[in-house]
């Protein structure tokens, strides 16, 4: 699971690229499928916005637990909307990269992904 994002630059909520071999070392990774349009997903997203910010930001020591999300956005511009104001402070998949979530879906899952969009992965990156 390690090379999911080898090759790959992330993004945080500033917007600055990340390298996610540092950013991700060592630490439990949920790669979030989501999107602005999807209802579970909008009602999801704050309950993982809690849950994130009591392991990583207020947890004691901080958990090495990181999510990244990846959009399934219909544009660019909803993607950012959704991502600023729903989502905690976690990386994102630029909306740019080739890699697009059926790709890294198909990977995780060595076959055909097919479809709801609420999808949580979790895996060791040590």
């Amino acid at each position: 699971m390690v090379e999911v994002f080898t090759g790959r630059t992330l993004l945080n909520k500033d917007g600055d690229l990340v390298d996610p071999e540092l950013a991700l070392r060592n630490k439990v990774v949920g790669i979030y499928f989501s999107a602005g349009w999807c209802p579970p997903c909008r009602d999801f997203t704050p309950i993982l916005c809690d849950f994130y910010t009591e392991l990583v930001e207020e947890g004691e020591p901080p958990a090495q637990f990181e999510i990244v999300f990846v959009s399934s956005d219909k544009t660019l511009d909803d993607m950012v909307e959704y991502y600023h104001d729903m989502h905690g402070d976690w990386l994102a998949l630029p909306w740019t990269d080739e890699y697009k979530h059926l790709n890294i879906a198909a990977q995780l899952f060595n076959s055909d992904f097919k479809a709801f969009y609420l999808k949580i992965f979790f895996f060791s990156m040590c």
